[in-house]
């Protein structure tokens, strides 16, 4: 059985899983190995979408005091289902966190969590709760994902969810917050990035205000972040610190040849 479902793809599974209560509790114990490998999940007012690559796409939208589910599976026509009296929002959860179980490897190439597309922006106390759901749901052991992607609210709705990824393992990391980006400073994460080691990191983009030099991402193909106006003793660091390094190419406006850097008043 277990060499059975090693071949099977993430539908498969469940399906097995509903034929017998012995199928269920075996799946349990020894989750095959995942094949997923994107995870997106899109917050947007009064719906959610779970995107699990090209293997399948869920919305889950409020409808009537119940919940509206949309799921495409594959290259299959989209099926549409009205559960009533169910909050879309648990739905989701209860969906994501069989995702997250079926995983026995917390390995991924791309996870996104996407705030209001389409202008459909979530209240802010709506969206820091599921982010805390979302949380919860996330393995203790550190995700191995090649990408992340996180725009919500704040700080600390990305701070919910950012410490459980590991940092080696990312190639490419943008955070981003619907607000104003000029309006932010964010600090803990300031702290987060200075304190933990990027080594494989290649792209790098922090959309809100950023207080301290970024040589620690010297390595990175690309970087951008913005930054107050640096004094003129860090400038001079700043500008120094390319002698040592290839394919580096200092230009007045600060554009550097492999990295770019933003400078704000």
């Amino acid at each position: 059985m277990t060499h059975i479902l090693e071949r099977c793809n993430f539908l498969d599974v469940q399906i097995i899983r509903r034929t017998c209560g012995a199928l269920r509790d075996h799946i349990t114990k020894m989750p095959p190995k995942s094949s997923i490998s994107e995870i997106r999940i899109t917050i947007n007012d009064g719906s959610i979408f779970l995107n699990l690559g090209a293997q399948l796409n869920v919305e889950y939208h409020d409808h009537n005091g119940g919940c509206r589910v949309v799921a495409q599976k594959l290259d299959l026509p989209a099926e549409t289902r009205v559960k009533e009296g169910q909050n879309y929002m648990e739905l989701f959860i209860n969906d994501l966190k069989t995702v997250m179980e079926y995983q026995r490897q917390t390995s991924l190439d791309d996870f996104k969590i996407v705030t209001g597309e389409d202008q459909l922006v979530p209240f802010e106390e709506a969206c820091t709760q599921l982010m805390a759901r979302i949380a919860d749901i996330l393995p203790s052991a550190s995700i191995k994902s090649k990408k992340l992607f996180i725009k919500v609210w704040n700080e600390s709705q990305i701070l919910q969810v950012f410490p459980h990824f590991h940092t080696n393992s990312l190639e490419e990391l943008v955070l981003e917050s619907v607000r104003d980006p000029l309006t932010m400073d964010w600090l803990e994460i300031d702290d987060y990035l200075e304190t933990n080691t990027w080594d494989n990191l290649k792209v790098i983009k922090v959309d809100a205000m950023m207080r301290r030099p970024v040589f620690h991402f010297l390595h990175c193909d690309r970087v951008d972040m913005k930054f107050p106006r640096l004094p003129e003793l860090e400038n001079q660091e700043l500008n120094q610190s390319r002698y040592g390094l290839d394919d580096m190419e200092l230009i007045l406006t600060f554009f550097y040849h492999r990295l770019e850097f933003r400078f704000v008043s």
